[in-house]
Parts: C-alpha cells; structure tokens; sequence
C-alpha cells in the first residue's frame, strides 16, 4: 500500500491541463524522465513516470504533462530537488488538476552501479 501523505487542492495556472474523458476508466501515463537531469549526478540514466489515476471526467493532457515533467526535472530554481519530491510534486499537481486520487511511480536507474531506484507517492484531492 503506497502511504498517503499530501492532499492536493486545484491551483489555478496550474502547469497540467486537463481534457475530457467521460466514459474512461482506469488511466496510466508512462513518461519516459530526462536523462541526466541533475546537473550534479548526471542522473538519471534512463526512467519512467507513471500517473495512475481513475478520471472522474477529466483526464490529464499529454502534453502538458509531459512539458509539467520536462519543467520539473530541469533545475528551475523552484523545481523538485530530489527523486522524492518530484513524485510527490508530479503526484500533487496531477491530482490537482484531475480532482481524484493520483499514484505517481518513478522507475529510474541512475548512477553509482548503475542501481535501480523506485519511488510511489499516492495524493487524494483537498476535498476527499
């Protein structure tokens, strides 16, 4: 069981959009991350992001999702700093935007070894 440990509330000008899905059920993104993200490490090697979600008539846009990730994992200054806090980010402003629970699992091998490194964080909306 992935622990709950944020609830998200809608933010305007938030960076995911969202599109209809009336009639979809469960939904799961697969976004491959950015190689060598960190300007440190030159982590990650290669990865997924995947958002797993049940819409209750909106769906998260492909493409601003993707951007949403592309934005997260380029050093802004305010951006996640570490491979926790970009699951719990994606996971909150995904859930934000869709108004249902959201799963985020990051699945990225990254350096020393090469290792594998696996990180799920689960976000219910402000109002669950």
């Amino acid at each position: 069981m992935i622990p709950v440990t944020t609830r998200a509330e809608h933010r305007p000008g938030s960076r995911i959009v969202t599109v209809d899905a009336s009639g979809c059920g469960k939904i799961r993104h697969v976004l491959p991350v950015i190689p060598g993200a960190c300007p440190v490490s030159r982590n990650p090697i290669s990865g997924t992001a995947s958002i797993i979600y049940h819409p209750n008539g909106h769906a998260l846009e492909a493409v601003s999702l993707f951007d949403a990730l592309r934005w997260a994992m380029s050093g802004a200054r305010d951006a996640p700093r570490s491979v926790e806090d970009l699951a719990r980010w994606l996971a909150v402003e995904a859930c934000a935007a869709v108004g249902v629970p959201v799963a985020v699992r990051l699945d990225l091998l990254i350096n020393p070894g090469p290792q594998r490194i696996v990180v799920d964080h689960a976000v219910l909306p402000r109002d669950a």
